[in-house]
């Protein structure tokens, strides 16, 4: 109760156009949730939303950062964990109206002014704010909302460390103009590489809107979404084993022609090569398999 409270009294002083009944009204709305970012056990900010579980949506009613703590990515950080929060409450999409003022903040986020869910799934069901834009966010299933700096940082390593090995003709390479359109989903996947790597599949690039197909390719586009992860993180791991002084003896295979009784001794040998090409394969289903 008093991180609500607490809540409320940001939203009416960083948002003084909005009536403060209102803002209480709907803080303390039970079909409300609100999400608080704290420093120790103090809120400095939040988001209050409403869901509509049946038309998978929610409405963002207010979003705010106390003055003294803003402009160091606390409100990125809010909207990624709500984002990441909604993929398990099998919300799609977010709604909100903004003024001039946050318009831009919105944009960031991944809002848009051009509204991509059909008119009867929304019309109705959201409070219209007079002078307010409508926006919209569609939250991706695939995208780990709050691992992306992590994720960022993990790419960024492995193709810094994949120039150095592998030279920039490994990286920097034209391929040939693509023919559109495609008579087929099948023919798009295979032709673009790197599109099936990243977790896309027929029906997702076909946009097949009906709730079971899209519910099935969201779960798998998920799973695929998070292998394409952990093969980066386990990618990043070796690499950073692998360039340490004391790698050098495990780089290859322990040659079992000179070193007769070593599967006798070492009942599950491992090296460095096995296990990358083990990662590149997919083998590992979590960091501590490879660990193992």
């Amino acid at each position: 109760m008093e991180m609500l409270i607490t809540l409320k009294n940001i939203f009416a002083k960083q948002l003084p156009k909005m009536p403060k009944e209102y803002i209480v009204r709907l803080v303390f709305d039970p079909r409300h949730k609100s999400l608080a970012l704290c420093k120790g056990d103090v809120p400095i900010g939040g988001i209050c939303y409403r869901p509509f579980y049946d038309q998978q949506f929610g409405e963002i009613a207010f979003c705010a950062v106390t003055a003294n703590e803003q402009v160091q990515g606390h409100g990125t950080r809010l909207m990624n964990h709500l984002k990441q929060y909604a993929l398990g409450e099998n919300i799609t999409h977010f709604l909100t109206y903004a003024d001039n003022f946050a318009i831009g903040y919105f944009k960031k986020q991944g809002f848009t002014k051009s509204i991509s869910m059909p008119r009867e799934r929304w019309h109705g069901y959201i409070k219209h704010y007079d002078g307010g834009t409508l926006m919209e966010c569609y939250v991706h299933p695939s995208i780990p909302y709050t691992r992306v700096p992590h994720m960022l940082q993990a790419q960024l390593e492995y193709v810094i460390n994949r120039y150095r090995h592998k030279g920039e003709a490994a990286i920097f390479k034209a391929y040939p103009g693509s023919q559109v359109p495609y008579s087929n989903v099948k023919d798009l996947l295979q032709d673009i590489p790197g599109l099936k790597d990243a977790g896309w599949t027929e029906e997702l690039i076909a946009g097949d809107r009906s709730k079971g197909d899209r519910q099935r390719a969201s779960k798998a586009q998920a799973a695929a979404a998070a292998a394409v992860l952990l093969k980066q993180d386990l990618l990043m791991l070796w690499n950073k084993v692998s360039a340490s002084n004391w790698a050098w003896p495990f780089y290859e295979p322990v040659d079992t022609g000179i070193v007769t009784d070593y599967l006798e001794v070492i009942k599950e040998p491992i090296d460095l090569r096995t296990m990358k090409e083990n990662i590149e394969a997919g083998t590992y289903t979590s960091r501590a398999a490879l660990q193992v």
